[in-house]
This record gives C-alpha cells, sequence and structure tokens, in this order.
C-alpha cells in the first residue's frame, strides 16, 4: 500500500480544535497545507482517523506521488451474544452422510478439541452469537487529488450506528441537538468488533490501481486528544513536506471552555 492510517481514531468534540481551513497557503511558509477535512459537525462528538500518503514527499516528476479519484468504504461489525444454553432436544453430528449423537462425535475428536467442545457444553456457558454489520458514514469519503494528509470524521449524531440507543433517544428530545449534560460521552458509544476502512484509488505515475485496509476495535478508541501537525514548510525548498513517522503523533486537547476561564 502507498498510504499509511494512523493506529487511533481519535473522540473529541468538533468545538475542542480550530478547523479552519485556508484556500491557498502557497509560499507562505509559517503554516502547513489545508486538511483533507470535512466541515464542522454543529457541537456533536465526531471521531476521526487519519491517512497519510506515503509519496507525498517524492520532488520529481512533479505529483509523483499523488493518488488519483480516492475513495474511502467502512463498514462496522457488532457482536451481539445470545444465551444458547436453553435449547431443546439432543445436539447430532452429520458426518458421512449420517447423522451421529453429537455425544459419539465428540470421542472421535483429538483431546485439545475435546476440552474445547466439554467447556462449550457446560451448562450456562453456550452462547449464540449474532453479528451485525452497517455502513459507517465517514467525511470526506472522496478525495480527487490525494497528495498529503486526509482526515476523516464521522459524526455521533442520532443517525449514527455507533450511539447507544437511548443517547440518540435523548439527542431527539433535545431537537436534534447533542445534550450539553453529555460532556464525557465516552459511555455514550456501543461496543463494536470492528470498523474496517477500505480505500481505492489510482497511482499517478503508474496509473496502477492501489488498495489499503485498515481495521479498527473498539480499543483503538481515543478520547480527548487530536492528531498532531505532520505536514511542514521547508523554507530552504519551497515546498511542503509530510513527515510520516508522526502520523500516529496524538496532542492533548483542551476545551474551549477551559482556555476562556484560563485567559479571565
Amino acid at each position: 500500500a502507498e498510504v499509511t492510517y494512523s493506529n487511533c481514531i481519535v473522540a473529541k468534540f468538533d468545538s475542542d480544535v480550530d478547523c479552519t481551513i485556508n484556500p491557498d497557503l502557497e509560499g507562505q511558509q509559517e503554516q502547513s497545507e489545508p486538511l483533507i477535512r470535512s466541515k464542522p459537525s454543529s457541537g456533536f462528538p465526531v471521531l476521526e482517523f487519519r491517512i497519510v500518503n506515503d509519496l507525498a514527499n517524492l520532488l520529481s516528476p512533479p505529483n509523483a506521488g499523488v493518488l488519483i479519484d480516492a475513495s474511502l468504504s467502512c463498514l462496522v461489525f457488532t457482536d451481539s451474544k445470545v444465551d444458547g444454553s436453553q435449547e431443546f432436544g439432543s445436539r447430532f453430528s452429520f458426518v458421512n452422510g449420517e447423522m451421529v449423537p453429537e455425544s459419539a462425535e465428540i470421542s472421535k475428536k483429538n483431546k485439545k478439541n475435546n476440552m474445547q467442545v466439554h467447556e462449550r457444553l457446560k451448562e450456562g456457558t453456550a452462547l449464540r452469537v449474532q453479528s451485525t454489520t452497517k455502513e459507517l458514514n465517514f467525511s470526506p469519503n472522496e478525495c480527487t487529488f490525494f497528495k498529503r494528509e486526509w482526515i476523516v470524521r464521522h459524526v455521533l449524531d442520532a443517525e449514527s450506528p455507533l450511539l447507544k440507543l437511548h443517547v440518540k433517544e435523548m439527542i431527539k428530545e433535545n431537537n436534534g441537538r447533542w445534550p450539553s449534560d453529555l460532556e464525557d460521552f465516552s459511555s455514550c458509544i456501543a461496543k463494536f468488533s470492528q470498523i474496517i476502512v477500505n480505500m481505492n484509488a489510482t497511482s499517478n505515475t503508474s496509473g496502477t490501481s492501489v488498495f489499503a485496509r485498515k481495521v479498527y476495535r473498539y480499543s483503538d478508541l481515543v478520547f480527548g486528544y487530536d492528531f498532531a501537525t505532520v505536514t511542514y514548510f521547508c523554507q530552504e525548498r519551497k515546498d511542503i513536506f509530510v513527515s510520516i513517522d508522526e502520523v500516529h503523533d496524538l496532542m492533548e486537547v483542551k476545551r474551549l471552555a477551559d482556555r476562556s476561564d484560563g485567559e479571565k
């Protein structure tokens, strides 16, 4: 793959950071390149991950490392466990065209598997796992000219499949706005097993297809942090470069309200 995904997904309120995008920074040495980033989410908490083009610092030929018509698709997988110990009737295995009682089949398996099967058959430990898959909307999910950094965002609003049901009800009762008393939203996100992100693009140099996948787990969520800057203007070369090694770096976020209190 020609890109690097951040190791984590940051979870924060949209108002925690300044998302102002400068349209043109050509020749301005004290600022970095404007991010490929979505619009503010009107006060809702958001999840963000970062993608960096590994070929961003190629100087020749011009735009050699650019990825054309890059697009993202995201799916969230959730596992729910249902007690399977209340099943009625005898268990059978279908072996060599015959129905064989499971107890007889167990004796034919090796000892290691026997232990696993016996543990599963103990009263109260049997589980029936139900998996659900839903599309997860991140934005922006397309980039015509992906040269350096791409920060992708999911808004935790009433339509998000990641929010718990009672939180969605609270949002609806609050006229579609995030409740002010839910400032600590870490407990509002329903646990998921995986978020799978797929990126497809075309190499500007070779014309070949580029594919990159990333799997995030619930433990990869990080609250109260934002991504640190990875783009820098080089005065000597008069161009913008990306520090690829810093793609996973974070900075602690200070709420805007806390900054105001400190300035008084």
